[in-house]
């Protein structure tokens, strides 16, 4: 089922939130602070869903995985924030938390306040960004500044735009060579 915590709602005094499979937690209240900052949020194969149509900006304790999750960070234009405490020292097996409804530049993520230091380099490669809902893949976890995570692109991805740079680069030349006036016109 699907717990809302809507405007005015709060999980305040809570310690620890799982979240088991088939199960949603929805914080569509706006603002902050739904539930406790230093809440530890367990994801036990549900997902944890921001917006409702109101922008989010929710800072919660440490991430723990126990099955594969989602984070869906809705489709609403200004963005979502979700803030979750350092989790380095937390357990997440081989699990995958796949976060959903991503927009680079919109929507922010974080782990810790510290750059580098809020997620290991395995759960880094845990974490799959799609822009949709799981269908279309935007890369695995890189660290920002901040603690901030955002995707990386997929090689393939980063091999097509060095094609495209390099086809372009090579036409440039050619026709450098063959023209003489344009030659003329470099600066040396």
């Amino acid at each position: 089922g699907v717990l809302q915590v809507g405007t005015g709602g709060s999980l305040g005094g809570t310690s620890q939130v799982v979240v088991n499979e088939g199960g949603s937690l929805l914080l569509a209240g706006g603002g902050g602070n739904q539930i406790h900052n230093s809440a530890a949020i367990v994801l036990n194969g549900g997902s944890v869903v921001l917006g409702g149509g109101v922008t989010m900006n929710e800072s919660v304790g440490v991430l723990t995985l126990t099955a594969n999750s989602t984070l869906d960070f809705g489709t609403l234009a200004t963005g979502q924030v979700l803030r979750f405490a350092d989790s380095t020292l937390a357990d997440w097996g081989s699990f995958v938390l796949s976060v959903w409804n991503w927009t680079e530049g919109v929507d922010a993520l974080f782990f810790g306040s510290t750059f580098g230091l809020g997620l290991t380099e395995s759960q880094l490669q845990q974490v799959m960004f799609y822009s949709d809902a799981g269908q279309t893949f935007l890369g695995d976890g890189n660290h920002l500044d901040a603690g901030e995570v955002s995707p990386v692109p997929e090689p393939a991805s980063m091999l097509f735009v060095l094609g495209l740079v390099l086809v372009v680069a090579y036409r440039e030349r050619r026709w450098l060579l063959r023209c003489p006036e344009a030659r003329l016109q470099m600066p040396a």
